[in-house]
């Protein structure tokens, strides 16, 4: 693939909904994110909370907030909705299942290191590869679910 060609392919790319989507919930999810690490440390390595993955879960729900603040104004402002009070229930609903898999993934990683408290690299580690797996659950189902819902009116 030449220059040109690989630059018409990024360009329709970059022209198809979903994608400009998806770069968008990454861009909120990267400050969710940010938002998260800051609350689990200061939780964790401050407050003292343990298990170390309950501090990673506050964090984590720290970061729902942010999420669907940028999200619903954001990423999916041109969706069809209904009562925001319904969207923000699927969007917190979602996040819980996705809360369990990141404390499931931080959990079962946390079980190879014996000291408390962990290591900062290894308590971060284990945050980061569980948030690069439950992003993908994350946005497909606030894509199709939370924010994909179809009959309702728009508002502009």
């Amino acid at each position: 693939m030449n220059g040109n060609s690989l630059t018409g392919w990024v360009t329709a790319q970059l022209r198809r909904k979903g994608v400009r989507q998806f770069i968008k919930f990454c861009i909120v999810g990267t400050s969710s994110t940010l938002i998260d690490f800051a609350v689990a440390n200061i939780a964790y390595y401050l407050l003292h909370v343990r298990p170390a993955a309950l501090a990673s879960v506050m964090g984590f729900c720290v970061a729902v907030f942010n999420g669907y603040f940028w999200n619903s104004r954001w990423t999916f402002r041109d969706r069809q909705r209904g009562a925001v009070h319904e969207e923000f229930l699927r969007f917190v609903a979602v996040n819980i299942v996705g809360a369990l898999l990141n404390y499931s993934i931080v959990s079962a990683l946390l079980l190879f290191d014996p000291h408390d408290p962990h290591p900062k690299w290894v308590f971060n580690g284990a945050k980061l590869l569980a948030t690069g797996i439950v992003v993908f659950w994350n946005f497909f189902a606030n894509k199709h679910w939370t924010f994909g819902r179809k009959g309702t009116v728009k508002v502009q």
